[in-house]
């Protein structure tokens, strides 16, 4: 018998695999280099206004920050991000009496104690901007707050800890996630932290680079330093902390609360972000972003939030696809709707994660310990 042949110009499956398979690759192609001609063309054309908006956008999250730097000059970057702080002294009178902007969940006690029913001594409010939706966790002892690190060494080429198995790993009743980390381009594996890390007490890491800190000293106060050493963390007696750079949203010198604002930073992220009141409750607090219906919160929008819950103290932490607020049971703890939860949100996760990555490996962490 013979043996049969392919009749000539006759498409077998291996050629139509193939086509496509190069079809794919060319649309990729066209795709990639149509997105660089353009992120190109705004960071070099006429539009300064729109280049800042992607350079400070793109500076939110560890995983983000290399991108300018593919257009842009190192000393330019700094400048785009670094410029239009303005500050606004407040009267810390009027911050304790603040309420926060909108309350969905369950308010437990309201008629009385407002902590009378809180589960685990944590209030749940879900705060909403005119372009994103925030969630607040308020945390009652300041001192049941610390850093959670993940379960490696930080050495290069360390893995970090995703949300969900660090807080099952250390027993934590939920947290958030903390500091920048090494991502130079936005493919490490999230397990070293940039500046200073301390975690009960102790500095477990530094790097010498004196980013802005955001931490907890041994009286439980929450402080945040636009630029800190170790010997200057020890002589504050800093207990728990991490660092992140431009962090400084409110701080607080003997009594007077001043917020720095940024009219010029309008770029819209998820962001995540920790406070405190004056009497010592901290604030938990992420955003929604990265949708038609929640594009994201600027800077001046967070500390408007945190100002709302009475923040005395405020710090912006890492963003974009690292920002997570992790707290298992809190939908049946508060009796909320979760029909329309994602898979994540299933597991407990509060905010809705919106990356193209599953939930990242970060470092560190800060938690909430269980009630004792």
């Amino acid at each position: 018998m013979k043996n049969k042949k392919t009749a000539p110009g006759r498409l077998t499956i291996k050629k139509i695999l193939a086509r496509i398979g190069i079809s794919l690759l060319a649309a990729i192609l066209f795709a990639v280099g149509a997105v660089y001609i353009t992120v190109f063309l705004v960071a070099n054309g006429p539009s300064p206004t729109m280049r800042n908006m992607l350079v400070r956008s793109a500076e939110q999250a560890s995983a983000t920050k290399w991108v300018p730097g593919l257009f842009l000059n190192k000393e330019l970057v700094a400048e785009i991000v670094g410029q239009g702080l303005e500050s606004d002294n407040i009267d810390i009178s009027d911050l304790i009496s603040l309420a926060p902007k909108v309350y969905e969940a369950d308010k437990p006690g309201e008629a009385g104690d407002p902590w009378e029913n809180a589960p685990n001594g944590i209030r749940m409010e879900i705060y909403k901007g005119s372009t994103f939706k925030g969630y607040a966790l308020l945390i009652r002892d300041p001192s049941r707050v610390y850093t959670m690190k993940s379960k490696n060494t930080f050495a290069a080429g360390a893995y970090g800890d995703v949300i969900f198995d660090a807080v099952e790993r250390t027993g934590a009743v939920c947290a958030i996630n903390g500091g920048a980390f090494w991502d130079p381009e936005g493919t490490s594996h999230g397990g070293q932290p940039l500046g200073l890390t301390y975690s009960n007490g102790t500095c477990i890491w530094s790097d010498g680079m004196g980013y802005p800190f955001i931490g907890f000293d041994k009286n439980d106060t929450l402080i945040v330093k636009s630029g800190i050493s170790r010997a200057e963390a020890e002589e504050l007696g800093i207990r728990d902390g991490v660092s992140f750079p431009n962090a400084v949203l409110i701080d607080n010198a003997d009594g007077v609360v001043t917020a720095h604002y940024s009219n010029s930073n309008t770029a819209l992220a998820q962001r995540t972000a920790i406070g405190q009141t004056a009497d010592g409750t901290v604030i938990f607090f992420v955003t929604e972003g990265r949708s038609a219906t929640y594009p994201g919160a600027n800077r001046n929008d967070v500390i408007n939030a945190m100002l709302s819950y009475g923040a005395v103290t405020a710090g912006m932490l890492d963003g974009g696809s690292s920002c997570m607020m992790y707290y298992p049971g809190y939908a049946e703890a508060y009796g909320l709707d979760t029909s329309n939860f994602d898979q994540y949100q299933n597991m407990g996760l509060v905010n809705t994660y919106r990356a193209f990555v599953p939930p990242r490996h970060i470092p560190t962490f800060f938690g909430v310990a269980p009630v004792e």
